[in-house]
């Protein structure tokens, strides 16, 4: 420990001292951590994330109250605007059961944040948080006032009345939300239609609201309605109410194709699909891989390509849209043109393992070893989940050639770059058992 501590000391990089002392305080050696986390605070207290990354130590591993409080001391000095301090600070306070200190310190949020509409919403979901519901109602109420019209406030407020059980409040505010929401924000604008019916069945009062809805002739009201009646699972009423005169807005054609989704009615369905492509542009690609899975339960499998490479002709940097393309060629035994949408999305998503997974299992069917190796050896080096990374280097044990003497080339330069990460050894171990196992072989094969 002492020769780590010297070698990481030379390289005057707190990230490297901070892990350290975080693994001194992990494994027990208290002193020797908090020593270290001194000697950061004193060499960097005119840095706000080193010693943000001191504060969050000593608050993990239990250190003294008066380093920590004298760290975030000077955090909040530092950025008094910065209102995450002062969250972290109260937070400590709490969790070492001093509600009062924790209390006068997010209190001092309101005076540190420059938007008071925003200072009173931190403070509202910080009371919901910890459980004081007639504080966080009273900022729940000042934030409203201070941000009219605004949608993440009478959101935050709405989900928190159902949270303590005020089941008519709650409703009242979700209505407000609807109404805030602008009519682009279809996802956002369900959410709300949803919680609006739950509450109102909870309520008791769903069948008067329907009523009310029903009597209405405005969107709003229809699309309530059909959500009502979808929820209670009165599908001929709900395909009645959306297939009438006015209802040809993308929401009620939304509402429409949940409808013949549930009454098993493809070719309804794609119809549906087709006319919200016109009406809703910048979700074409989306739901053009929908009409291909679509067509391929009805068994229409020149349909199925032609959905599938129009979302690509959409959507061009989707990597989603590509390896759909990718799947539908290979399902119809196009290889080549399946692993060249395959590599086109894994250009565009480069994070997106389970693709190159594919483009791994494409080129073993195909029956390339060269590219096949390469493709692995790749994700060895590029793959940050452990599983991924032993997958892969498993798979390359059985590609044969050169294979696993570069392997253990790339295994060893992984193991010095990164030696926390243990999967890299184990899989060299598996490696050394390959060959020897090979070894073994070829003994017994010579005369």
């Amino acid at each position: 420990a002492l020769v780590l501590r010297q070698f990481v000391l030379r390289c005057g990089d707190p990230t490297r001292e901070l892990d350290l002392a975080g693994m001194l305080l992990r494994t027990g050696k208290s002193k020797g951590g908090l020593d270290l986390l001194e000697s950061l605070a004193k060499r960097y207290g005119d840095d706000p994330m080193t010693l943000g990354q001191v504060g969050e130590l000593l608050i993990r591993y239990d250190g003294p109250a008066a380093f920590i409080e004298r760290v975030y001391g000077r955090l909040i000095k530092l950025d008094s605007s910065e209102e995450a301090h002062l969250v972290a600070l109260g937070e400590y306070y709490f969790s070492v059961d001093r509600k009062d200190d924790a209390i006068a310190t997010w209190t001092r949020i309101e005076g540190a944040m420059r938007n008071a509409g925003k200072a009173q919403l931190v403070l509202a979901r910080l009371f919901a948080d910890h459980e004081m519901n007639d504080e966080a109602d009273t900022h729940y109420r000042r934030a409203l006032d201070l941000m009219p019209g605004k949608v993440p406030p009478r959101k935050s407020y709405a989900l928190f009345l159902e949270r303590v059980r005020r089941g008519g409040d709650a409703l009242a505010a979700w209505e407000l939300v609807h109404a805030a929401l602008a009519s682009d924000e279809i996802d956002a604008r369900q959410e709300a239609r949803r919680h609006i019916v739950d509450l109102a069945v909870g309520l008791s009062q769903i069948q008067s609201r329907m009523t009310a809805w029903q009597a209405d002739q405005g969107r709003d009201s229809r699309l309530l309605l059909a959500e009502a009646l979808l929820g209670t699972g009165k599908l001929v009423e709900a395909e009645a109410l959306l297939s009438g005169a006015g209802a040809s807005d993308v929401e009620s054609l939304l509402y429409l194709d949940v409808v013949y989704e549930k009454l098993n009615r493809a070719d309804e369905s794609l119809a549906v699909l087709g006319r919200l492509l016109t009406l809703d542009p910048p979700r074409a690609a989306v739901r053009l891989r929908r009409m291909a899975e679509l067509a391929q339960a009805l068994g229409r499998g020149a349909d199925v390509e032609r959905f599938a490479r129009r979302a690509v002709d959409l959507a061009p940097t989707d990597g989603l849209a590509q390896e759909y393309l990718g799947d539908v060629l290979a399902g119809q035994g196009q290889l080549d043109e399946a692993l060249s949408a395959y590599r086109r999305g894994a250009t565009l998503d480069a994070r997106r393992m389970p693709l190159r997974f594919k483009i791994v299992r494409m080129l073993e069917r195909l029956g390339r070893p060269d590219e096949l190796s390469a493709a692995l050896m790749a994700l060895v080096e590029r793959a940050t989940d452990p599983a991924d990374i032993l997958a892969a280097g498993r798979a390359l044990a059985g590609v044969g050639g050169d294979t696993l003497g570069r392997l253990e080339a790339l295994l060893l330069r992984l193991s010095a770059e990164h030696p926390r990460q243990t999967t890299y050894r184990d899989l060299l171990i598996d490696v050394y058992a390959t060959l020897a196992e090979r070894q073994r072989r070829l003994r017994f094969r010579d005369p």
